[in-house]
């Protein structure tokens, strides 16, 4: 019997007496050798050596994948987005604060439409400050 590292999520052998047991990464088990065989043909043991990633470029150097976009300018600091269940009226403050015309806010018929469309309007600003 010889004793492997698994280094898979979840392995299922046989020990000794033939019964099945699991294996978790990282887990050492013993194994007869069918079950060895077995295990390598899946690569269930891996390599005991850590694979070794050498990064390619400086890292002092920044690339476009580096550069975290920011987040949408938000509306006055006394104005906060409501929550879903917030009532009407403190959607129409926010629409109203987010830039939506008084006129387009009273042309829709519920809630629901005026979160639409303030979500869009962020949605909005928020691809032009990633294009930026």
């Amino acid at each position: 019997m010889a004793k492997k590292t698994v280094r898979v999520a979840v392995w299922e052998y046989r020990n000794a007496e033939g019964k099945r047991r699991l294996a978790y990464f990282g887990d050492s088990v013993d194994l007869t050798e069918d079950e060895i065989v077995r295990g390598d043909a899946v690569d269930a043991f891996g390599t005991d050596e850590p694979e070794v990633v050498e990064p390619d470029e400086d890292p002092d150097t920044e690339t476009d994948s580096d550069v975290v976009a920011e987040p949408a300018a938000l509306p006055a600091e006394s104005v906060r987005r409501p929550r879903s269940t917030a009532t009407v009226e403190k959607w129409v403050e926010y629409a109203k604060a987010v830039g939506i015309p008084a006129a387009d806010i009273e042309a829709m018929d519920n809630k629901d439409d005026i979160i639409a469309a303030v979500q869009l309007v962020e949605a909005t600003e928020a691809a032009a400050e990633v294009k930026e």
